[in-house]
This record gives C-alpha cells, structure tokens and sequence, in this order.
C-alpha cells in the first residue's frame, strides 16, 4: 500500500500526505483487498488532470471512476494540496458505504492472473475446452494456478466455461477455423461465462461473464499429424464395441448384390457436422472414407457419394430437407448421424427421427438405412436420450448401428489417448480419429457381409415395413418440398425474390430464395393444400418475415418471425384448418445490410 519516496528507501513518516497520495494508497489497498467498485454516476473528470503526478494518476483515477473523491466546487483536485482529516473521514464513509456495491473479485482476479501470464509482445490465448486453461506461448496454465488466488483448494473445486457458454463458443468460433476463415495468431474477442464449482456437488460457487480473447494457435500435439500405435488387441477391441448391431442384412444384401453385378450404387450421408466433415478436409471423414471403401470392394460398381451432412443442425431441420438433399439422388443405402445435436429423445425428435426412417425405407423395395452413433468424449445427458432414442428405432425396424463413440472410448478407457488429442476441438475428429471410425465402418461392413454369406434365401427375404413406433403425430411424413431444385411450378410470382445457393460450407449445394427488400419487396407467391408449412432460414440478425396465409374461405392467417439459422420452421404452432391456401412472404422490416435467405418451402 506504501511504498516510500524516490528510491522507496525513504519513507517520511512525519510527512504531510497529499490528496494524490491518500487516493494512490486507496486505490493500492482496494487492489490488495480485490475490491472494485462499479463506475459512479457522478465521476466527472477534474479540470486539473493534468497537474496529477504521473505515478498517482492511476490510483486518482480508479477513486474518481469510482466516486470517492469528487474534487472541490471548480471541479479541481487539487493533487498536490494536502488532505485534512475532513476529506479522510469524507472518504472512509463513502468507502464503507459502496462496500455493499463492490463487484465479484473474481473479475479484478481474472485480470491479474492473465496479466501474471503474458509473455512480451504476446497476448493471452484462451483455449477452452471441458476444462478451462489459459495457453499462453504454448504453455499450459490451468485453472489449478488460479483457483489458490481465490483461496480455493484444487482438490474440492475446478474452474470451467458454463456449458451454455461453451457449446456457443464451439458452434461461433470453431468454424472459423474449420472453414480457413482464420489465420494462426488471430482471434475473436467472445463474450464469455466462467464457473468455478464444486467438483463433488456440482455447485457453482463463482462465476463471472469475461470478454476473452481466443486465439487460434498451433496446438503443441499437431492434430492433422498425430498418430496413435494402437496394440492390435485394443484396434480389435474397439471395431467391436463399435458393431452395436448388425440388424437384419436383407436390405443390404440386395444392394451388394446388385453392386456385384456393376450397378450404379448411391451413399448418402444425412447429419450433422461429423457427417459433413468436422474438419478443414471434407475427404478426411468417415463418410466420404465409407464410399471410398464402397468402391474398392465393389470395382464394377459407380458408387455415387451424397453427403447431406450439415453442420449444427438437428434431426427435424433433416426431416425437412430429406425429400432436397437425400431422396432426389435415390439412395440405396442412408446413413443418418443426429445422435449429438437433437437435443433429447422427446417425442418431437422421435417423430422427426423415424420419418428420416420410414421415408428412406419406404422410398426403394430395397434402400437400406444404418444409424450412425457419434459423439464427443463425454456425452451430456439429452445425449443419452437422443442416443437410446436412436436405438429403440434401430431395433424395432431391424437397422445396422454403428457407435463411434463406444468404440473410441476402448482407446480412452485403456489410457492410450484422450479425446482432445485425437480431435480438433472436442468434438471433431482429426485425421487419425476419423480413420479409426472408417476402420470401424470397414469391420461393420465386412462382418454384414459375413452374415449374408451365411444366411439362407428365406433370412434374406425383405420384411414388410412395420407400422409407427412413435405416436401420436406425423408432422414430418408426406413432406412436400418447393425450392429451385423442385416443384418450383408452385411458385405463381417470385416478385422481389430470386434464387440463392451457395456450397461454401462443404459437399452439399444448398439452394433457396433471397431478398433484400429494400430494392423492391414485391411478395413471392405460392399455393399448397395442407396444415402446416415450414419456411427454415439461413440466417439474418434483424429481420422478419411477413408471411401471410389465405384460403379465401374464411381462414385466413398472418405470421411474422426473425431469424434462427437452420431451423426448420414451423410457421404455424398448430395445425391449420386444412385447405387450399394462397400464400405470400415478403420482408417485413428491411434492413441495411440484411439480405434474408431461406432454404425454399416445405409444407403437409
């Protein structure tokens, strides 16, 4: 709090103090003691800053923000005066009174600890994961080092990102690098939730909002390069546990009987980002590797490759788009991936899932379907409903189930690695990760075609598709899709309206329809009969649509709803009247900036 005069080797105990001294001190003790009060609604600045010593002027500063100290009647501060006991006694009462405002020390704690970590013309890198560390200069400084200036002991308490927080922070910041968007060294500033809890309860007993820098930055093990020699029995081990069903082969064994003869055989991949490709290469993953192994085993065959996968998105934005971006190419064989992103296993995903079922089965006498289990290291709880949700459909129509994320955690539980070495962020694979999932997919593979071989001609046979497992309700079966790919004869006037796609974000070609409105907001025009409609949008920060819904018989209604990338839409919450409705769409409040796009028009 005191450090003396010049060479701080004088100290001048019988020295008056003045105003700039005492508000130093002050401010030196509140440091010492974590104490930060908000800024005063009252802090004006002094009209003599500039007569304020130089190394007084940050302790000044800190008080006046602060409303300790408020200067005389001209607004001087008059630093070189002496302070009277008046004005000390002023000021310890204006402490004493704002110690009930002061703010949660962890911030002021936060603060020092990064600059204790800073390196000479570096900055601190915040790389989050399921544990929070601090990675400056590639090295390691965890949580362990800062929980003790809380005076918390390590072994009770852990430091992390709120899990809110943190799959944001994956979904917002990842892609960049994902995509090449973003160079080694840069970062995005994220607002930024961060927990210390108890590691036995659960109970968080800090927490405060930080506006970090990230950085992307070469990890200290190279992802892309890093490989793990695993011991022939763990390898064995691991394909497995990954076979979670072989399920009734009939369907798969007339398609490998039609590759045998050279037939045009189509893979499609319909999920999330693991299934897009989780990482920069988009060849590197197991679906383009599963084609890939297609082809080598059946040479005569044109195997054809759909990937569908898209990433960030559920089982119901699948539903939607399954008529677009699967069934147009007529599959032969449907992987569907949504184990990790639909959030539970409550009845709305079980509709959306089995429709991703029932409308592949139903849509060749043969087209066969495996579910994809996948997942990071440490599944969150509507995981599990989600992955059990997958199961149950898996095993009551007879479908093969493949489960990445048993199979990497024979490796984990052996010790051999952990999750954040063989992935890119936690919870996309790098390359070795999504070749020991393609190893995976090869052994399921040839373990199916191990059970044709030993089938009879009557195990072979193909059963009739069962009825529903999940009901009530049918919101995503008999979907029918408008966008510039199909039945874009609908569409009666495009007026302002015109035709989007892009393909930037991996194999998929995404198509719809875009308007600025501010040149023109001339409505595009549609008719379906149905009950529901569903318009998904791409993305827009500010702007709605109007959309307006009319069957000339009395039922008429009018929606307007802003933007939540990759939704599926329901313009309705209820079922209308079924009719005969004419539709327009138009932009409700057009923004500088803000073109709207939305991936065409689905409605039953």
């Amino acid at each position: 709090v005191i450090t003396g005069y010049g060479n701080a080797e004088t100290f001048g105990g019988n020295e008056l103090i003045t105003r700039e001294q005492l508000m130093l001190m002050t401010s030196r003790y509140m440091k010492y003691e974590w104490i930060q009060f908000p800024d005063s609604d009252s802090a004006v600045d002094f009209t003599d800053k500039a007569k304020i010593s130089s190394w007084a002027a940050d302790g000044v500063e800190v008080t006046r923000k602060a409303g300790l100290v408020t200067g005389d009647n001209g607004g001087n501060f008059n630093p070189q005066n002496n302070a009277t006991r008046a004005e000390i006694a002023t000021i310890v009462v204006r402490y004493a009174d704002k110690l009930s405002t002061a703010l949660d020390p962890m911030h002021m704690k936060l603060d020092h600890f990064l600059e204790l970590v800073e390196v000479e013309g570096k900055n601190p890198v915040l790389r989050f994961g399921k544990d929070m560390d601090v990675r400056q200069n590639r090295a390691d400084v965890i949580g362990e080092q800062f929980l003790p200036q809380m005076g918390l002991d390590t072994e009770k308490y852990e430091m992390v990102m709120d899990e809110n927080t943190y799959r944001n922070f994956r979904s917002s910041y990842q892609p960049y690098v994902f995509q090449g968007k973003m160079e080694v060294g840069e970062y995005k500033s994220v607002l930024t939730k961060i927990v210390i809890r108890n590691k036995e309860t659960g109970e968080t007993t800090k927490s405060v909002t930080y506006q970090c820098k990230l950085y992307y930055i070469d990890r200290i093990i190279d992802p892309a390069t890093y490989d793990v020699d695993l011991p022939a029995d763990v390898q064995a081990q691991m394909n497995d546990t990954s076979v979670a069903s072989l399920g009734n082969v009939s369907r798969l064994a007339s398609v490998f009987a039609r590759a045998e003869k050279g037939e045009k055989i189509t893979a499609a991949y319909i999920g999330g980002s693991l299934t897009q490709a989780g990482t920069a290469d988009k060849n590197g993953n197991w679906a383009s590797g599963t084609s890939a192994w297609l082809e080598r085993k059946f040479p005569k065959a044109e195997i054809v490759h759909v990937n569908a996968g898209w990433g960030g998105t559920n089982s119901d934005f699948g539903a939607v788009r399954m008529e677009d971006n699967v069934l147009m190419y007529d599959p032969d064989i449907v992987f569907i991936e949504f184990t990790t992103n639909d959030p539970n296993g409550s009845d709305y995903y079980k509709q959306s899932m089995e429709s991703l079922v029932r409308r592949a089965l139903e849509h060749g006498d043969d087209t066969a379907v495996i579910i994809v289990l996948a997942g990071n290291a440490n599944p969150y709880e509507g995981m599990l409903d989600s992955r059990e949700m997958n199961c149950d459909l898996a095993e009551y129509y007879g479908l093969p189930v493949i489960d990445f994320n048993a199979g990497l955690h024979v490796g984990i539980d052996a010790g051999l690695y952990d999750y954040d070495i063989i992935s890119v962020d936690g919870d996309h694979l790098n390359t070795w990760g999504y070749q020991a999932e393609l190893d995976m997919v090869e052994y399921m593979f040839e373990k199916i075609c191990d059970k044709i071989s030993t089938s009879s001609a009557s195990e072979l046979k193909i059963p009739a598709i069962p009825e529903k497992l999940f009901a009530p309700g049918d919101r995503f079966m008999d979907l029918v899709t408008i966008n510039p790919n199909m039945n874009e004869n609908l569409i009666t006037s495009f007026g302002s309206w015109k035709r989007w796609e892009t393909s930037d974000d991996g194999e998929l070609l995404r198509v719809g329809y875009t308007c600025s409105g501010l040149n023109g907001n001339d409505p595009l025009k549609f008719t379906f009969a149905g009950s529901d409609l569903y318009i998904p949008l791409y993305s827009t920060e500010t702007v709605n649509l109007k959309i307006t819904l009319d069957d000339g018989a009395g039922h008429k209604y009018e929606y307007l709803y802003g933007a939540e990338t990759n939704k599926p839409y329901r313009v309705n919450s209820e079922p209308l009247v079924k009719s005969t409705y004419n539709v327009t769409i138009t932009v409700d409040n057009p923004t500088a900036g803000e073109d709207v796009v939305f991936f065409g028009i689905t409605y039953r």
